[in-house]
């Protein structure tokens, strides 16, 4: 997916998710609605699976497509339009890129953060516990994903949205690298 897909998919996901929240009167309201309305989206989205690579064919019309779907599925609402949306302007193959974005917004919207720690074995809860500490100043609102990567000699990487830190061996080595090719 190129970065105009992403920018599209990140776009239909803040009108769909944030379509729900302008009318609650709370944030915690607010964070109601979205999941609400990104449950649904799921759920249509689980329906439709069997059905991906034919809704989203550029050479099948966008009536023939609709026509199945309301053989598919009776449900309605604003899950159903997105989709009818989706597949009226050839953009079908966006929705997993759209659920992706809906929960990065609603992490975002509930204070969420999350990260990937990456390390060649397993770390200790204390130490995943610090890590959260350093990451935020509520470590309860930081999930903190430990993925175990062999090709990591030592030390770990940690990514926390656009963020990498690099403190690993192999890190320091291409960076040691590097500076000796210049």
């Amino acid at each position: 997916m190129d970065s105009s897909e992403k920018t599209l998919a990140k776009r239909y996901a803040r009108a769909y998710a944030g379509a729900g929240s302008l009318q609650a009167a709370s944030r915690e309201a607010a964070i109601e609605a979205a999941s609400s309305r990104i449950a649904k989206l799921e759920a249509l989205a689980d329906i439709l699976k069997p059905y991906g690579s034919f809704l989203g064919h550029p050479a099948i019309s966008a009536s023939v497509k609709t026509e199945l779907l309301e053989k598919i599925s009776d449900v309605r609402g604003p899950a159903w339009n997105l989709i009818l949306l989706l597949i009226g302007h050839g953009r079908f193959n966006l929705l997993g890129a759209i659920l992706s974005s809906c929960h990065a917004q609603l992490d975002e919207m509930s204070g969420i953060l999350r990260s990937e720690i990456r390390t060649p074995f397993p770390l200790p809860a204390s130490v995943l516990e610090k890590v959260k500490k350093i990451i935020s100043p509520d470590p309860k609102k930081v999930i903190l994903t430990e993925i175990l990567d062999k090709s990591i000699i030592g030390g770990f990487e940690l990514k926390t949205g656009d963020v990498l830190l690099d403190a690993s061996l192999r890190g320091r080595l291409k960076a040691l690298e590097k500076t000796l090719a210049e």
